[in-house]
């Protein structure tokens, strides 16, 4: 038997300003990789991934992001990937990933 636990977090101002541009962080991303996804013929997460340390020159804001993070949204994205083509497999009518927008 597993425990887990739950914590509510109430964050002052100044962290929650923190979240919430780690958030938007996250979101340029995902919407970037999204992109990167569009053009490969057959999608390649390792490939994707190898883009996020030029991308973090475009963007040198991203360097204040912890690594792990940035990594997590590609694995997000490809998680989106397989729920679809599960979904798809399932008979279910299915559309493309779409951007992420603000908020």
């Amino acid at each position: 038997m597993q425990i887990t636990y739950k914590f509510r977090l109430y964050p002052n101002s100044e962290k929650e300003k923190k979240l919430f541009w780690s958030l938007e962080k996250c979101r340029l991303v995902y919407n970037d990789m999204l992109e990167g996804l569009n053009l490969q013929e057959k999608p390649n997460r390792l490939e994707l991934q190898s883009t996020l340390p030029k991308l973090k020159e475009q963007h040198p804001e991203l360097k204040e992001v912890y690594s792990k993070v940035l990594q997590h949204e590609v694995y997000r994205l490809f998680s989106n990937l397989r729920a679809l083509a599960q979904l798809k497999k399932n008979g279910k009518k299915v559309g493309r990933l779409r951007f992420k927008g603000k908020g």
